[in-house]
C-alpha cells in the first residue's frame, strides 16, 4: 500500500499480522458468560476460536463446515462464506443459541458470535408477559362496560315487566329471552370465547345491539392478532438491538484506568448515546512505548446506521494509523483511510474526526482534525482551559476521495491537559430549547481545574443532566480527556 509525506507518495509499505493478537481480540469480544466467537475461512474452516473442543475448536474438525452432516450448521456455513450478515438460531451440544455473523470484506472471513438463546430473549419475555397483562385487562375492561350496560337494559325490562306482569305473561317472555341470551353470550366472551355470534331476530333494538356484539368480537379478534403480530416483531427487533448494543459498547475502550503501568500521563473516556446504539465513538492505544494514539469521531447519522458506519470508520483510521512510525506521517494514514471509507460510500455517509499522536518522551502532539470540534487545551502555566485553534480545519471524513488531511502540532508540558469532545455536549437542550453551548462548556471545565480527567469527565457529565433536566437526549454525547505528566514521572498519577 502507498504512504505519503508532505510532497506526495513517498512509498510502499508491506505489513504482517500476528495472528496470536487476531486470537486474542477474538477471545476479547467473548464478553458474556455462555457466549462463543470465532472466526471462519473463505473455505469454511475455523481459523479463530474461543472453543477449545468440538468442531467449533481451531482444528477441530480439519474440515470445511460447510460439509457438515448437520445441515443447520452447514446451511450457515455456506451463508457466511458467502459474504452474508444475519442473526438465526441454532442447536448444538444439546442447547439453543443465537448465531450472529458478519463478513470481513478485505480477507473474505467472515466473524460469528453463539450467544445462548435463554440469555437473549428473557428480555423479549418479559415485554411478552406484560403484553399480556395488558391485554387481559382490556379484556376485563371490555366485559364491564357490556355488563353494565346489560345491567342498565335489565333494569329497565324489570320496570316494562312489572307494569305488564298482570296480562302480558307471553309478552314479557319475548322480551327476557334475547336479554337473557345477551347476558350468557357476554359471560362467554369476558372469558376469552371470541368465537361466540348471537343469533337474535327481534327486529328491534336488542337484535341491533346483538349485531354490534358480533362486530365487536370480530374486530377484537383482529385487534388481538395485530398485536400479537407486531409484539413478536419488536421482540426480534428488540434482540438484535441488544446484542448490537453490547458489541458497540466492547468495541470502545472502557476499562479504567486503561494504562495503570504508564505514569506519564492518564486518560479517561465516554460515551452516552442517545439512542440504544449511537454514531459517536473514541479510541486510543499505544502504537509503540512513545507514541499515544487518541481519536475522536462523529457520525452524521444516528441509530444503527451510524453505529455500523462507525465501526468502519474505526476499524479504518486504527489499521492505517498504527502502521506509520512517524507523527509526521499521520496526515497521509488519514489521507488513505479517508479514500477506502469513499470507495464504496453509496449512502453518502460521513463523519467528523479529531486524530492525534502524542510522542510521550517529548510532549509534542501532532494532530489531524477532520471537521470536528475544536479541543480544549489546558495550559498549567496559564490555569486555564481554552479552544484549541485549527489552522487548517478540514471537511469531514468521506466526503472527497483523493482529500488529503494536514497536521498541526502543539507541545504539552509537564501538567497540562487537552480535552475532545462532540457537538452532542454543545448541542443539548434544556427544556426551553436554550443550548449547553462553547461557553458553558469552557466555563464548567475552568470550575476546578485541579480535578483528575476522570472527575472531569464525570462532573462535566452531571452538568449536562442537570441542564438538560426532562428534556430529552437529542444527540449522543462522547468525551475524552488526556492529562500529560511528563516522561519518567514516578509520582504523577499518585
Amino acid at each position: 500500500m502507498p504512504y505519503y509525506g508532505a510532497q506526495g507518495i513517498a512509498g510502499v509499505l508491506g505489513v504482517d499480522v500476528n495472528l496470536s493478537s487476531v486470537q486474542e481480540l477474538v477471545e476479547k469480544t467473548a464478553t458474556n458468560e455462555g457466549e462463543k466467537n470465532f472466526i471462519l475461512g473463505n473455505n469454511g474452516e475455523i481459523l479463530f476460536s474461543t472453543k477449545k473442543r468440538g468442531f467449533l475448536a481451531f482444528g477441530g474438525l480439519n474440515k470445511d463446515l460447510r460439509t457438515l452432516a448437520d445441515e443447520e450448521i452447514s446451511n450457515v456455513a455456506k451463508r457466511m462464506v458467502a459474504g452474508e450478515n444475519d442473526i438465526v438460531p441454532i442447536k448444538f451440544e444439546g442447547n439453543e443459541y443465537f448465531l450472529a455473523f458478519a463478513p470481513i470484506p478485505k480477507l473474505g472471513w467472515s466473524f460469528a458470535t453463539i450467544i445462548d438463546k435463554n440469555s437473549m430473549i428473557q428480555p423479549a419475555i418479559d415485554a411478552k408477559n406484560r403484553n399480556s397483562e395488558r391485554m387481559e385487562n382490556f379484556r376485563q375492561s371490555i366485559a364491564l362496560m357490556l355488563l353494565a350496560f346489560l345491567a342498565g337494559a335489565g333494569i329497565f325490562l324489570l320496570i316494562l315487566l312489572k307494569m305488564f306482569a298482570k296480562g302480558s305473561g307471553k309478552l314479557a317472555e319475548k322480551f327476557s329471552r334475547p336479554i337473557l341470551e345477551l347476558t350468557d353470550g357476554v359471560k362467554e366472551i369476558s372469558n376469552g370465547n371470541l368465537d361466540k355470534k348471537f343469533d337474535i331476530k327481534t327486529g328491534n333494538e336488542i337484535e341491533h345491539l346483538a349485531i354490534c356484539m358480533n362486530a365487536m368480537t370480530d374486530e377484537l379478534k383482529k385487534e388481538m392478532a395485530r398485536v400479537e403480530r407486531v409484539t413478536a416483531e419488536k421482540e426480534r427487533v428488540m434482540t438484535d438491538i441488544l446484542v448490537a448494543t453490547e458489541i458497540q459498547r466492547d468495541m470502545l475502550p472502557n476499562i479504567f484506568p486503561a494504562f495503570p503501568q504508564r505514569n506519564e500521563f492518564d486518560i479517561f473516556a465516554m460515551m452516552r448515546a442517545a439512542r440504544e446504539v449511537g454514531g459517536d465513538f473514541y479510541d486510543f492505544y499505544l502504537v509503540d512505548d512513545d507514541k499515544l494514539v487518541l481519536i475522536i469521531a462523529d457520525v452524521e447519522r444516528k441509530g444503527v446506521p451510524a453505529a455500523l458506519f462507525m465501526v468502519i470508520v474505526k476499524t479504518l483510521l486504527k489499521n492505517f494509523v498504527t502502521m506509520i512510525k512517524n507523527p509526521e506521517e499521520l496526515s497521509g494514514a488519514v489521507t488513505i483511510a479517508n479514500d477506502k471509507l469513499c470507495e464504496n460510500n453509496k449512502q453518502n455517509m460521513f463523519a467528523t474526526a479529531f486524530i492525534g499522536i502524542l510522542e510521550i518522551s517529548t510532549g509534542k502532539f501532532t494532530y489531524v482534525n477532520a471537521g470536528q470540534n475544536p479541543p480544549l487545551f489546558y495550559k498549567k502555566s496559564k490555569k486555564n482551559y481554552s479552544f484549541l485553534p485549527l489552522s487548517k480545519e478540514k471537511i469531514p471524513l468521506g466526503i472527497n476521495t483523493g482529500q488529503f488531511f494536514s497536521t498541526d502540532t502543539i507541545n504539552f508540558a509537564a501538567g497540562d491537559k487537552i480535552f475532545l469532545y462532540t457537538d452532542g455536549i454543545t448541542d443539548s437542550l434544556d427544556e426551553n430549547n436554550n443550548s449547553f453551548g462553547k461557553n458553558r462548556l469552557s466555563d464548567t471545565l475552568n470550575k476546578n481545574i485541579s480535578e483528575s480527567v476522570t472527575e472531569t469527565i464525570k462532573n462535566l457529565d452531571a452538568e449536562i443532566k442537570n441542564f438538560v433536566g426532562n428534556a430529552e437526549q437529542s444527540d449522543d454525547i462522547t468525551m475524552v480527556a488526556l492529562e500529560y505528566f511528563g516522561a519518567g514521572n514516578e509520582e504523577a498519577k499518585s
